[in-house]
């Protein structure tokens, strides 16, 4: 396996129609964070990154996606959705040798952003969580080959 350290492209588009870029390093839980636009984002989140492929893989794993709905595709075709459970993807008709995109379209839930808006109507439905949700891709995303 080969784990993808290139650096992300991140597209936040919220609920509420406003949009957010990052630059990210390394993949994160957004709950986590001090940026109150990632700790109580909720919507679609878009990865973006380009790996250089040398060899024969034929799977990616995205590693943990803190039960997040993952939509992946490869030089802009699509591979495939994952609802729940593991977020294994067969590539290998996808990816080819030398430079290839990969963009993970993530969706969330809304308990962090319903949490942060203060609502008495959003309080109610969200007063069962004690902390905000897990949200976004924490991976490691790795390239298998079976």
């Amino acid at each position: 396996s080969k784990e993808i350290n290139e650096n992300w492209i991140v597209t936040g588009h919220r609920v509420d129609n406003k949009i957010y870029n990052w630059n990210m390093s390394h993949l994160v839980d957004f709950s986590q964070s001090i940026d109150t636009t990632k700790n109580s984002f909720a919507g679609e989140i878009i990865y973006k990154t380009t790996i250089n492929n040398t060899d024969d893989f034929t799977h990616i794993d995205l590693g943990d996606v803190n039960e997040g709905i993952t939509e992946l595709y490869v030089n802009g075709k699509k591979v495939g959705k994952r609802w729940y459970g593991k977020a294994v993807y067969s590539i290998e008709k996808f990816l080819k040798q030398g430079d290839n995109t990969i963009e993970v379209h993530y969706t969330t839930v809304l308990a962090n952003y319903c949490k942060s808006l203060d609502n008495p109507l959003t309080n109610v439905w969200t007063r069962r969580y004690k902390n905000l949700v897990p949200t976004g891709l924490e991976g490691p995303v790795k390239l298998l080959s079976y």
